[in-house]
């Protein structure tokens, strides 16, 4: 368990963490060097789906919607488009 985080906290983490590799493993079959929209990437799952993305599937192209910009971007988002001054959809 990483330093600071309770029992709760960290059993909390790891279903996060199962779901969204799930998500990206077995439901979208997402493979090395894929490219990925994940909307909402500053919430707990985006957070985590960048991560798993980049450091794990190798992503080439991370593209979120957020409006936390800095901190897609630290976790490995390579495009952030603000979806409170831009429609994601047309942005692509």
């Amino acid at each position: 368990i990483p330093q600071g985080i309770n029992l709760m906290e960290a059993a909390s983490l790891q279903c996060t963490l199962e779901t969204v590799y799930q998500g990206l493993f077995d439901y979208a079959s997402m493979k090395e060097g894929d490219t990925i929209l994940i909307l909402g990437g500053s919430s707990v799952a985006g957070m985590h789906a960048i991560q798993i993305a980049k450091n794990i599937f190798k992503s080439k192209n991370i593209t979120v919607t957020s409006s936390r910009e800095a901190l897609c971007k630290s976790l490995g988002a390579d495009n952030v488009i603000n979806y409170k001054e831009a429609e994601w959809k047309k942005e692509l």
